[in-house]
């Protein structure tokens, strides 16, 4: 999977400037100065001397990595009028670890530009040695042994849409006032990511209702989505790697149809339940412990792949409906965050799961970006509809406009 976050500034991006603040910033954070390569019995990331170019903005988004213009690295950084955006291999980091190069690649920019940054706060100055810490498989520090995997989730419910005949991402994103999102979620008692969540799976109810009888029954009954858990609110860490995981809120047809404000319950008190350490430690022993494995470990590269697709087709897309990602609220200094209008962030979605959601929230502007592989936008209107019916004011935007 690749993902972009773009922050859209006050002012045109000036090319030449902002290849220089790259060629600052990447030596900051070499571990994503890397290519992958393939051992006998691991894939490993290799230095990458090669440098890293800004290139003009693609017409499709969140393409595959690496291609033949990345010289190897598993991310890309992209310019367009007044927008700047990252775009990585998930295998590489995370929302989190891409946020943070980001925000650091635009305060050296606008440092480069005559811009005065009076504090970097808590983002990370170019000028800094990189924490060791930083390099380090959270994943592995945090694996306890002994604790039992989680159980084998049933395959759930998917969009009954086509996919693209030629397979390309399209994107939508509605903008609204996160203060008013904020009231509705405080209204019925949740967090904004509960909320979203409840309606989310509202929406693919009204969907898997309104099938015709003939196609409903050939459906699974469970409709369950993926929302990922930023592993480092939860145990000390300040690596810069991929460090998260996801928990998976859902509702079952079999016992009958929700009301939009049943579902959000449901989902604030799943959630109050799985995101937390012990049952989260569950996913980390699944994930870690075959590595662990002297057995799997001696197999050479081409047999674990073999185990690593068929462990992907257990547990992979075709247990979820959807995603919903939520990167939270982005925060900068004022000295940086007065010259910067936007945030987005949005995820390629799985041929298997059609469409997904991602979300991100600078000031009182939250984007909600859907990644799609089908001509039918059926979910994401639902879903805009009804924030609207709920009071919340939705401006839609094409990927063009974002």
């Amino acid at each position: 999977m690749v993902f972009r976050i773009t922050a859209t500034l006050k002012e045109v991006i000036h090319a030449e400037f902002l290849q220089k603040s790259l060629d600052r910033v990447i030596d900051r954070f070499p571990y994503y100065k890397v290519r992958l390569r393939a051992g006998f019995f691991w894939y490993f990331f290799e230095r990458n001397e090669n440098r890293v170019f800004v290139r003009a903005e693609a017409d499709t988004p969140c393409e595959s990595l690496p291609d033949e213009k990345s010289y190897g690295f598993l991310f890309r950084v992209q310019a367009y009028k007044s927008r700047i955006a990252v775009e990585f291999f998930h295998a590489l980091t995370d929302g989190s670890g891409g946020l943070a190069f980001l925000k650091t690649l635009i305060a050296s920019y606008l440092e480069m530009k005559g811009h005065e940054v009076t504090e970097w706060g808590d983002l990370i100055n170019p000028e800094d040695e990189p924490d060791p810490e930083e390099f380090e498989d959270a994943y592995h520090r945090y694996n306890e042994s002994g604790t039992p995997k989680p159980g084998r989730m049933k395959p759930a419910f998917q969009l009954p849409f086509p996919v693209r005949t030629i397979f390309r991402y399209s994107y939508l994103t509605g903008e609204c006032s996160a203060a008013e999102l904020h009231r509705l979620a405080k209204a019925n008692n949740v967090s904004v990511t509960d909320y979203l969540a409840g309606v989310y799976l509202y929406v693919l109810q009204q969907i898997y209702t309104d099938l015709p009888e003939h196609v409903k029954q050939r459906q699974k009954k469970l409709i369950r989505i993926e929302v990922p858990v930023n592993l480092r609110r939860l145990y000390p860490s300040k690596s810069m790697r991929n460090f998260s995981l996801f928990v998976t809120p859902g509702i079952d047809m079999r016992l009958g149809r929700y009301t939009l404000g049943e579902i959000i319950q449901q989902v604030h008190h799943y959630m109050q339940v799985e995101v937390d350490a012990r049952r989260l430690n569950q996913q980390l022993a699944r994930n870690v412990n075959p590595e662990r494995n002297a057995f799997v470990r001696g197999m050479p590269l081409v047999a674990k792949n073999g185990i690593l697709h068929t462990s992907y087709s257990r547990h992979g897309p075709k247990r979820f409906s959807g995603i919903l990602t939520n990167l939270g609220r982005i925060s900068m200094p004022e000295s940086i965050s007065s010259k910067v209008e936007s945030f987005s962030f949005i995820t390629s979605p799985a041929r298997v799961l059609k469409v997904n959601a991602a979300v991100a929230t600078f000031g009182d502007k939250m984007r909600i970006s859907f990644g799609s592989v089908t001509e039918i936008k059926e979910l994401e209107r639902r879903f805009f509809s009804t924030l609207t019916a709920e009071g919340v004011h939705v401006k839609i935007f094409r990927y063009a406009d974002v």
